[in-house]
């Protein structure tokens, strides 16, 4: 007999409402900047026709910190410049997008690890014989658990991060209890390998977190031809000496952000099939708006 309350949909309402808000926010901007530009190039033409008059220039100035001035107060100093004139200026519209998209999907990405890990602790704290009793016993005398309670879900969020690590881990983990998610990643409505595009996008973060919105060659060495082709297809941008700088548009935000809902769905459909809880939120939500 199906249980009448879902545990697991907590933890995919909170995704959803995450990067429900992430997507708002980057179409919000995305529309004012398209507004602003049309806005100013109409009023360059009414007035001028000058796009030269337009122009922006910024100098972060900073102090030496180390240097007590005789005169008593603190000295700045240029550390560069940054300038932008005319049809530049315009295009740093574009540039802003690409930063934004790139921010969205990384934090659409942190969202969805966050989903992961405490859906798995979700799975513990309503089947806490399958923990791993060994690593259990050694979480309960670290300094982390000894302000949680056992019956609570806050020691299972903490108990999973400390005693598992990698969100592949967690996806295989998922995969054990609940193998019809297995099916989902390979055969699905997308015709799209989610093992491979996650491997992709989580690069895709990385580089946008940490590199410059650059994938390096090396990041890439063992990807097989489906991964470029994802990598291509998904992510707007170009090969330049085997390196990929990423150039992200809106599309491939929303697109990215609507893959980490499918896919923090399928997990909850497989592992809410797999433990005999009902997962047709999608239908009754239908039904709701109808009535």
């Amino acid at each position: 007999m199906e249980a009448t309350t879902n545990p697991f949909q907590p933890t995919l309402t909170e995704i959803f409402e995450r990067i429900n808000s992430l997507y708002g926010l980057l179409v919000l901007l995305n529309n004012q900047l398209n507004n602003f530009q049309e806005m100013l190039k109409y009023n360059i033409a009414e007035e001028s026709g000058d796009l030269s008059a337009i122009w922006v220039g910024t100098s972060i100035v900073a102090r030496d910190l180390t240097e007590w001035p005789e005169h008593g107060w603190a000295n700045y100093y240029p550390s560069g410049k940054f300038v932008a004139r005319g049809e530049q200026y315009l295009g740093l519209i574009e540039v802003l997008v690409y930063r934004e998209s790139a921010w969205s999907i990384s934090q659409g990405y942190e969202a969805f690890e966050t989903y992961l890990k405490d859906t798995v602790a979700v799975y513990l704290f309503e089947n806490q014989a399958a923990s791993d009793a060994k690593k259990l016993e050694k979480f309960k005398k670290d300094s982390r658990s000894h302000m949680l309670k056992e019956s609570d879900l806050e020691f299972w969020k903490a108990f999973i991060r400390y005693a598992l690590q990698g969100n592949r881990f967690f996806l295989n983990y998922v995969r054990q209890i609940a193998p019809s998610l297995q099916d989902a990643e390979e055969r699905n409505n997308r015709v799209l390998d989610l093992v491979k595009w996650y491997e992709v996008v989580t690069k895709v973060r990385e580089a946008s977190t940490h590199s410059n919105f650059i994938i390096k060659a090396e990041k890439m060495h063992s990807w097989t031809e489906r991964h470029k082709e994802i990598l291509e297809t998904h992510f707007s941008g170009r090969f330049n000496n085997g390196n990929y700088s990423l150039m992200l548009k809106l599309d491939n935000a929303e697109a990215a952000l609507k893959l980490f809902v499918e896919y923090a769905f399928a997990i909850f459909k497989s592992l809410s099939i797999a433990l005999n809880h009902n997962w047709q939120i999608f239908r009754k939500s239908v039904d709701e708006t109808a009535v």
